[in-house]
């Protein structure tokens, strides 16, 4: 199909590979660094980039557009683009309000064309495999869910101009990496009923939102809790799901699941035939991950290539995309929620520590 590109950063650069892997054709890219989407076009062979949306859409008459700019103008490029007949793949959050991700899956309804948003995470291979135990009943009734994610901000907040945004969201740099956590959950717990966010800002860092947020959950089908850190280190990135049957560990950073099952046994025997088990999952998780870098099986960024096929699977087949537009929505209601015009219940740290 025929794409058109607007955002030229590092996840653009994600979803271009992926695209001409793919047998896509790029035909246009915009960004409002010049500089930037001029490199764009030296990579793919292109005359010069678009100065908006608009002439991109004039001009190339593409089949579907690729939002991968900051989140505050998701929704306006979005709707652009699904009025002028385009297909929408739109990275994370889909919208900051729930009012603009509305506006977004009734337009597209309208139009007949296909919104998705980027939930690369759901595609995983460890993921995938929780997804599978998850639907198989292998966890029996799912208790609580846990996902943890704590980075190093001077990796993700520098004094640039691509990287700046992240501090102009509402809730800064937690509120661009929460998303992950919260669509995450949605499998295990359902639709969140009840919200409590809680916010602190250590004084570590230099910034003008809180640094570490907790948030506990009630689901249809579960509890759950999700936690974003700039401060723990070293980063992490992990999500714990406690069921009747088994409980799973799935660490994203190390891409290992460990899972631990119920056994009928006499406490003793039980606790040893435990350490056992997740032992020798461990070890065979890291033979296995060795394995796959030697033989190059290990590929940073592959699920958004697995993303970018159910999307265009979806257009060809008519069927609901893997990811729908009403997850965005959800993810969008959570954030809109936490971070609205009332934010979360915060405190310094230095206040409670005497």
């Amino acid at each position: 199909m025929r794409v058109g590109i607007v955002g030229c950063g590092v996840i653009a650069r994600l979803h271009i590979k992926h695209l001409l892997a793919q047998g896509h054709v790029v035909v246009g890219v915009v960004d409002m660094d010049r500089n930037r989407a001029e490199e764009m076009c030296r990579k793919l062979c292109l005359r010069q980039p678009y100065e908006d949306l608009s002439q991109l859409l004039e001009h190339q008459k593409p089949s579907t557009i690729h939002i991968t700019t900051p989140p505050s103008s998701h929704a306006k490029l979005s709707i652009q683009a699904l009025e002028a007949g385009c297909h929408v793949l739109v990275e994370k959050p889909m919208a900051l309000t729930v009012s603009d991700a509305d506006k977004m899956i009734e337009i597209a309804q309208r139009q007949g064309r296909v919104l998705s948003v980027g939930h690369a995470q759901h595609f995983v291979p460890v993921i995938q495999k929780a997804y599978k135990l998850f639907e198989q009943g292998k966890l029996g009734k799912v208790l609580s869910v846990e996902a943890h994610i704590a980075v190093d901000p001077s990796m993700h907040l520098q004094n640039t101009q691509r990287c700046h945004w992240k501090e102009d969201l509402p809730g800064g740099l937690c509120y661009d990496l929460a998303p992950h956590a919260i669509y995450l959950l949605f499998p295990f717990t359902g639709k969140f009923q009840k919200i409590l966010p809680l916010a602190c800002k250590t004084g570590l860092l230099p910034l003008n939102h809180p640094d570490e947020i907790q948030v506990l959950i009630e689901g249809d089908k579960a509890i759950g809790m999700f936690r974003v850190s700039l401060n723990t280190q070293p980063p992490m990135y992990y999500l714990n799901v406690y069921g009747t049957k088994m409980s799973l560990r799935i660490n994203l950073t190390t891409m290992m699941l460990i899972s631990r099952r119920i056994r009928p046994l006499q406490h003793i025997v039980s606790k040893a035939l435990y350490h056992c088990e997740e032992s020798l999952q461990i070890i065979f998780g890291i033979c296995n991950r060795t394995l796959q870098v030697l033989t190059g099986g290990l590929r940073t960024g592959d699920e958004h290539g697995v993303l970018i096929r159910k999307f265009y699977d979806s257009i060809e087949s008519g069927a609901t995309p893997a990811v729908p537009p009403e997850e965005g929505r959800e993810v969008s209601r959570v954030l809109e929620t936490i971070w609205g015009s009332k934010h979360p219940p915060s405190f310094h740290f230095n206040t409670i520590i005497k």
